[in-house]
């Protein structure tokens, strides 16, 4: 089989199975407690974020719920990538677990991602 065939095999086998991803579905009900549960925290808004921007709803709402904070100088910089360490505390604050103090160092993304998944116990 020539290089040129074998790579669009390749191509064509990745192509189909990245199609499993999008086009799952959650089950009924799921995250039904989230949208219905009754707001009565303070609705936390930031300097940065105006009532204009796509994300304004959903940054105000998980903030209320204390998911998400914010930097110390009360801006929320929607615009800026979200590292590893803050996606993992977002993770961690949503589901409503408890963090640990875990010292390990990720060399690997992969390995992390697993490390951490397990310390989770989600695997």
């Amino acid at each position: 089989m020539s290089v040129k065939k074998i790579t669009s095999l390749l191509v064509a086998v990745i192509l189909v199975f990245s199609l499993f991803g999008t086009a799952s579905a959650a089950l009924p009900g799921y995250g039904e407690e989230l949208q219905n549960a009754p707001s009565n925290t303070p609705t936390v808004t930031f300097a940065d974020v105006p009532n204009t921007h796509w994300a304004n709803k959903y940054i105000s709402e998980m903030a209320s719920r204390k998911v998400l904070e914010g930097y110390p100088d009360g801006k929320f910089r929607p615009e800026n990538q979200v590292s590893r360490a803050e996606f993992a505390t977002i993770i961690v604050k949503a589901s409503g677990l408890q963090a640990k103090k875990v010292n390990f160092r990720m060399s690997n993304r992969r390995t992390g991602i697993l490390r951490i998944l397990r310390l989770l116990k989600i695997i």
